[in-house]
């Protein structure tokens, strides 16, 4: 039987500024990890109705797409009758497998059309603007009663509240969001959130709406980027950009009531509400922090009745000049809770408190005490060694949270309007307040996990994790940095990190989303900026962050089947590509670097200096640019137009071929300044010339294990590739002994010196105060899909998208004795679980329905592998392809697998044992 999975409905804006919502359908074969095999599908029909009772009585009104011969199962476009705004969709499938037999109907889903045209909207921005802007700025309160005839049959509730909003309806918030409506240039767009409300009944009703600063207003100190005070160990190069100030906060909200009694009714703002700014929140802001004050508590403003004779009528205000859009991405939701795993006095009247990880969130308190007193919190991620909390590395961001408390007993409170990257806490209490209790809520976008990964080696385990945690606190609808005064959604490491993102978590909606707010920032000229949303305007014409614009929905592409994220990005791309041409050097290579190898090794204890690194800023330039051309010539192809395929294709090949010329030393059979990133980008991409390969790589495994005594080296741009290439080039022992490494620099140093995320630099522990974050993804690269690719042994074959076929192959190297890796793809689960015992390697493997696999079964004799205690060669749904050195090599259909083959334990390989070829290329080119 067949279950729909997940819709992915998605809007996008078109040039003329108007909502285009094309729902697109996927299902998945239900069932766990034990598969029946050869499940494969032929042909589909979908059925989509008005109704629910039409569906189930076989009367689809909407659409019936008759019987389709297919294998599709993702990304379907709808097809059917148009459908308007408020339209509510009900759909099932069923196909047919290869025997001609039909599956039952898959279980009903539901989709709902958002608003789509302006004039579906009768609500106005409502608000209050200031003539003098101020440093902090309280809450708006606002609300508004009605009466309905009629208890409510249906109720849907639409709204955009910024910067951030909370809605009460009766007193009851309508979802557990956070930080609605997500981040963007507001400028460009502004989203809006749809909730269904129930509760609703006859006689009078109220909503509530509290409206926080967000990213949309910008304290005078923020807006005027006032000079900085510096830290002991001060990085001059560092300004940070004026902030992108967008007004003062403002409502648009429309309740579309329907009652019992067949009535139809809309609230919507307007000249009948009512606003106060003289509640308990007094101060908020995503920077310096939240300060509430208990004692001005506005008790049941949110229900029926409340007196708001003091309040004031909202103003209406000019709306934001962006597109309203519908948010489709997961919205932030408190993801865990975590209890200190101590807390250390300080003195009597200050605390630390210790999460034991690092998360983006804020402090959930449960405290005692008079009338008037004040708990004061703050957080950061590291302490000083006599035990303070080392808030100078959040740099000008107060990162301060203040309550002050009503006196009445036991209250509880958390900030509501912002988020903060600490692991550590800073408790200061009044006298005569007690604290009772206290939590760390992680906050963040609610991307579903989908990945597991385990394995024997415990460091690897926790690298893994730290990884694991660090894409987590990034998610806050923008790829965003989750601590200090920037956050800002840099393009510069997401680019491939989405990747490894993508093996933990489902972030399709999520980088969809944020691909959107990169090309919404192009300018008409071509230039792409360093940031998007841009909340800080960082335009230097730079070539390889902007790189993005072509990694990312190439990504999105083969890992989702997002032909639409190709669409959409295309003529943005062509635009870019004209305008990075421009810049073309006159030996064909390019300069626009601005960031180079952003904190290799080369910067450890730099402090004062732009930490760009040691490869050539014009080698990783060319080499981007390269690429960005085989993407695009790709891209070209696929969308039909084979002479921009052609162009890009010639293009490619011409700045490879200078590349080479400018960079590569063919007597010595070096890049540039022969750092591993150096060696790695035209390995990764694609730029040697075969006959130079193997003395490439003879290099860069020389770089590794003698020069940098088996360390990596590289920083945000060679970390995104360099555990790949080592698997690609046939060394994965390299990339396990320099992900093994517990002394500087390396990851294991970083979690044997208690880091429970990603460090910004490799010297964290010893840099000042400064640009030294201790959760950040900058040197994390791909490594997250790496340990499944690699050790568990899970990889896409890209030359079918959206997982329709995967490479299976574990690389059983060093000590590693057991992994396992297990993965939700959109077209169902993979798992590769082996364990290596006795000379032998069992291995488990999981193929989804209608899909195959490529699958390397490690072995020293490939006479004698088995399946299920059966010859291999005679197993249901096994082809035997060939053989390799090391390997059986096996195509598989969807289904379960057990393979059981003689295999001799390796051994770890240490740091003086050497590679010989290395030694001796060493050698013959004179590396010193």
């Amino acid at each position: 039987m067949l279950i729909p999975t997940r819709l992915r409905c998605e809007d996008l804006i078109d040039p003329l500024g108007i909502d285009v919502v094309v729902p697109r359908l996927s299902w998945q074969f239900a069932g766990d990890d034990e598969q029946p095999r050869g499940r494969r599908q032929t042909a589909y029909q979908i059925a989509v109705a008005s109704h629910r009772d039409l569906l189930e009585a076989g009367e689809p009104d909407l659409w019936n797409s008759g019987i389709f011969q297919s294998d599709a199962t993702v990304q379907i476009a709808y097809a059917g009758r148009p459908l308007s705004s408020r339209d509510r969709a009900y759909w099932a499938v069923r196909v047919w497998s290869g025997d001609g037999s039909t599956s039952e109907w898959s279980a009903p889903a539901r989709w709902t059309m958002g608003l789509l045209r302006p004039d579906d909207w009768q609500a106005r921005w409502g608000g209050r603007d200031e003539d003098v802007r101020p440093d902090s700025l309280p809450a708006r309160y606002l609300r508004r009663e009605f009466e309905l005839p009629a208890d409510a049959v249906s109720a849907n509730l639409y709204v955009s509240g910024l910067g951030f909003h909370e809605v009460l309806v009766n007193g009851e918030a309508v979802s557990d969001h956070r930080l609605d409506p997500a981040l963007s240039n507001y400028h460009q767009r502004v989203f809006y959130v749809t909730h269904e409300i129930a509760g609703l009944r006859r006689g009078p009703n109220a909503i509530g709406v509290v409206l926080g600063n967000g990213r949309f207003f910008a304290p005078r100190h923020v807006a005027a980027n006032v000079p900085r005070p510096r830290g002991p160990n001060p990085e001059d190069w560092f300004e940070p950009y004026a902030a992108t100030d967008f007004g003062y906060p403002k409502l648009l909200l429309q309740l579309e009531v329907a009652t019992v009694d067949g009535g139809r009714h809309t609230i919507s703002t307007d000249g009948n509400w009512r606003l106060t700014t003289n509640g308990p929140i007094r101060a908020n802001n995503e920077y310096d922090g939240e300060e509430y004050d208990a004692r001005q508590e506005l008790t049941g403003w949110s229900k029926p009745g409340f007196d708001d004779g003091t309040w004031e009528t909202p103003d209406l205000v000019d709306p934001p000049p962006g597109v309203l859009q519908a948010q489709m991405l997961e919205p932030v939701r408190v993801l865990g809770e975590l209890r200190p795993v101590m807390i250390t006095p300080m003195s009597a009247r200050s605390r630390i408190v210790d999460y034991g990880q690092a998360i983006y969130g804020v402090s959930r308190i449960t405290v005692r005490g008079p009338r008037g007193a004040r708990v004061v919190l703050r957080g950061a991620y590291g302490l000083w060694p006599d035990g303070r909390i080392r808030v100078e590395d959040n740099r000008t961001a107060r990162t301060t949270d203040i309550y002050v408390l009503a006196g009445h007993g036991t209250e509880t409170w958390d900030a509501r309007f912002r988020g903060q990257g600490a692991r550590f806490l800073e408790v200061t209490l009044d006298p005569g307040v007690e604290l009772e209790a206290i939590v760390g809520l992680s906050l963040g976008s609610d991307c579903r996990a989908v990945g597991e990964f385990t394995c024997s080696d415990t460091l690897l385990q926790r690298i893994w994790r730290n990884v694991w945690w660090g894409h987590r606190n990034y998610h806050r609808s923008v790829p965003m940095e989750p601590d200090r005064d920037e956050r800002q959604g840099w393009l510069g490491d997401p680019a491939k990190d989405s990747e490894s993102d993508g093996y933990n978590f489902d972030v399709a909606a999520f980088y969809r989303k944020w691909l959107d707010d990169i090309l919404l920032e192009q300018r008409p000229d071509g230039e792409i900026p360093e940031v998007a949303p841009s909340f800080w305007e960082a335009y230097h014409g730079d070539l390889v962050w902007p790189s993005v614009v072509t990694v990312l929905p190439e990504w999105l592409y083969d890992f989702y089947g997002d032909r639409r994220a190709v669409e959409r990005a295309y003529p943005a791309i062509v635009r870019w590509l004209e305008f990075v041409e421009r810049s073309a050097l006159p030996d064909g290579t390019y300069d626009r670097c601005q960031y180079g190898d952003w904190c290799d090794v080369s910067t450890i204890e730099l402090a004062g200096e732009r930490p760009t690194g040691s490869t050539a800023r014009p080698l990783i330039a060319t080499a981007y640019q390269a690429n960005n051309l085989r993407i695009a010539a790709r891209f070209a192809a696929m969308l039909g137009f084979d002479g921009a395929a052609a162009l890009y294709a010639r293009r490619a090949a011409k700045i490879r071929d200078a590349f080479n010329r400018v960079f590569y030393d063919p007597k010595r059979g070096i890049y540039g300044s022969g750092s591993q990133t150096s060696h790695v980008l035209p390995l990764a991409l694609g730029l040697v010339p075969a006959s130079e390969v193997e003395r490439v790589v003879l290099h860069l495994v020389d770089e590794i294990v003698v020069r940098c005594d088996g360390h990596v080296s590289g920083g945000l741009i060679g970390m995104q590739w360099l555990m790949q290439t080592l698997t690609k080039i046939g060394r994965p022992d390299l990339g396990l002994l320099v992900a093994s490494q517990t002394t500087r620099p390396g990851w294991g140093y970083m979690v044997e010196h208690g880091a429970t995320t990603i460090w910004e630099r490799w010297d964290s522990d010893t840099e000042g105060p400064g640009m030294n974050s201790e959760a950040l993804l900058i040197l994390a690269g791909n490594l997250g899909s790496w340990f499944y690719q690699t050790i568990a042994g899970i990889e896409l074959d890209s030359s079918e998208p959206a997982w329709r076929r995967a490479l299976l192959r574990p690389r059983l190297v060093g000590a590693i004795s057991a992994a396992r890796g297990a993965l939700d793809t959109v077209v169902g689960r993979y798992v590769s679980d082996w364990r290596c015992d006795d000379g032998s390697v069992e291995w488990t493997v999981t193929v989804p329905p209608n899909a195959t696999a490529t699958a390397w079964v490690p072995t020293d004799d490939p006479d004698r592998v088995t399946e299920a205690g059966d010859p291999v060669a005679t197993s249901d749904g096994v082809r035997v392809l060939g053989r390799e050195p090391g390997a059986v090599v096996l195509e598989l259909v969807g289904g379960t697998y057990r393979f059981k083959a003689p295999l001799r334990i390796p051994t770890r390989l240490g740091l003086l044992e050497v590679d010989e070829r290395a030694r001796r290329a060493r050698e013959a080119c004179s590396l010193e």
